[in-house]
């Protein structure tokens, strides 16, 4: 499997990985990334099945697995040894796996909107059976409609106090093919990731969780994580915006990050 990548900065520089959420591609970090290739090289990949990566070499109950190697193989042949890995929600959820399964490549992880997984056999069932009828409204509805449905849950909906931004980002995912997306939205749904709760006790890397204020679900998971499962994690909750904080207010984001990056990432690569 090969992923399609877009770059910005300088390859002698500290690589910094951005992974996208669904139906996002590489091209959605631009504005971040361009911030921050100042003084990283910033690398941003399409995810298997959004954007210009298909979903060759990606089966169903392994595709964490493929995708983990894949965005390893990604770095190895840019001559990446370590990397920060910045992941939002469904890019938040692989770049967690991806850092456990492979945790000499990454130094550091800044994890946005993203969980660790479902706890019980009863709650992946549920979101199962929920995924899968997205995934279906996806191939057999209309692709505009389910967009319309898809930003009103409440984990988006004040995404609506800029309408011109999010028609924007609206016509900009319906150059994707619905059909391929809904089978990603099959193979990475919550309810097939690995959980990751316990294994996360292993982490040695400093970590940073973004969530937005209004986004209560995520800000509970963030807190829980922090309090239970990680050593060294940093909780960062921006003011005013919900699931999607990089979108709704990209300068805040980017000072969390190098804040985040200033005063406890560099310190660490000193110590060592």
């Amino acid at each position: 499997m090969t992923l399609a990548c877009q770059t910005w900065g300088d390859p002698n520089k500290p690589a910094m990985l951005f992974l996208h959420g669904f139906m996002g591609c590489g091209a959605d970090w631009e504005p971040i990334a361009r911030a921050l290739s100042r003084d990283f090289y910033c690398l941003a990949p399409d995810l298997p099945g959004h954007g210009e990566s298909d979903l060759t070499g990606i089966t169903t109950g392994n595709a964490f697995d493929e995708t983990a190697a894949a965005i390893v193989d990604l770095l190895t042949a840019r001559d990446i040894t370590d990397a920060i890995l910045l992941g939002y929600s469904m890019g938040g959820r692989i770049g967690w796996y991806t850092a456990l399964k492979y945790p000499d490549w990454f130094t550091t992880l800044i994890l946005e909107s993203a969980s660790p997984g479902l706890k019980t056999a009863e709650e992946r069932t549920t979101r199962l059976e929920t995924d899968q009828q997205r995934a279906e409204a996806m191939r057999s509805g209309d692709f505009r409609d389910f967009l319309d449905r898809w930003y009103h849950q409440p984990l988006f909906q004040s995404m609506a106090r800029q309408p011109e931004k999010l028609a924007a980002l609206k016509e900009y995912r319906l150059i994707q093919s619905p059909n391929t997306l809904a089978t990603a939205l099959n193979y990475f749904s919550v309810a097939r990731q690995p959980g990751l709760w316990d294994l996360s006790r292993a982490l040695l890397v400093p970590v940073l969780l973004i969530v937005g204020e209004f986004d209560e679900k995520y800000r509970g998971i963030a807190g829980e994580v922090a309090a239970t499962c990680l050593r060294r994690a940093n909780v960062r909750v921006l003011p005013q915006v919900g699931h999607n904080t990089h979108w709704e207010t990209p300068q805040q984001f980017i000072q969390a990050v190098e804040t985040f990056i200033e005063t406890e990432v560099k310190p660490s690569r000193r110590l060592l």
